[in-house]
C-alpha cells in the first residue's frame, strides 16, 4: 500500500480523535467516583441498648439522658436535628452532594435508628424487600452509631 501525505494526515486525525475521545470519557469517569459506586445491603442496626438489665433502677438512665446522648453523638459527624417528635428524632447529615436522613427512636434503655430518605445514595428497594445503598450510607450509621455509645458512656449511661 502506498502512503502520501494526505492518507497519513487523515490517519493522524483518527488517531487524535479517538486519542481525545478515551481522554475525555477518563475524565468524565473521574470526576463522579461516587456515581460508579455499587450499591450494597442497606445496614440496619436494630435496636441498640445502652443500659445494662442489670442496672439498679436508681442508676437506671432516662429518656432525656439518651436523648442526649443521641444529640451529643450526632454532633461528631455534623448530623443536624430538623425534627423532633416525643422519644424519635429526625437528623439529617450531608456532604459532598450526597445527604441522609433518618429518624432516631429512644427511650430510657436505647435507641433504634431507621432510614427516612436520601439524596444521591442510590437507594432501592428490590423484590425481596431488601433495600440496598451506598456504601457511604452504611459508614455514616456506623459512625453515628459508635459516636451515640461513646456520649451514652461519657454520660454515666451503661
Amino acid at each position: 500500500m502506498k502512503f502520501n501525505a494526505a492518507t497519513e494526515d487523515d490517519s493522524m486525525k483518527n488517531w487524535k480523535s479517538t486519542v481525545m475521545a478515551v481522554a475525555v470519557a477518563t475524565m468524565m469517569v473521574a470526576s463522579v467516583p461516587g456515581a460508579l459506586a455499587a450499591s450494597r445491603a442497606m445496614m440496619d442496626p436494630g435496636r441498640v441498648t445502652l443500659v445494662d438489665p442489670a442496672t439498679p433502677a436508681s442508676d437506671a438512665a432516662t429518656p432525656d439522658k439518651v436523648r442526649q446522648a443521641i444529640l451529643d453523638g450526632a454532633k461528631v459527624h455534623q448530623w443536624q436535628m430538623i425534627a423532633e417528635q416525643p422519644g424519635v428524632l429526625t437528623l439529617k447529615a450531608g456532604s459532598g452532594g450526597h445527604s441522609a436522613t433518618i429518624a432516631v427512636a429512644y427511650d430510657a434503655t436505647g435507641y433504634e435508628i431507621t432510614y427516612k430518605d436520601s439524596v444521591n445514595f442510590n437507594y432501592k428497594l428490590g423484590d425481596d424487600g431488601k433495600a440496598s445503598i451506598h456504601p457511604k450510607y452504611n459508614k455514616w450509621i456506623s459512625d453515628l452509631g459508635n459516636d451515640i455509645r461513646a456520649a451514652a458512656s461519657a454520660d454515666g449511661i451503661h
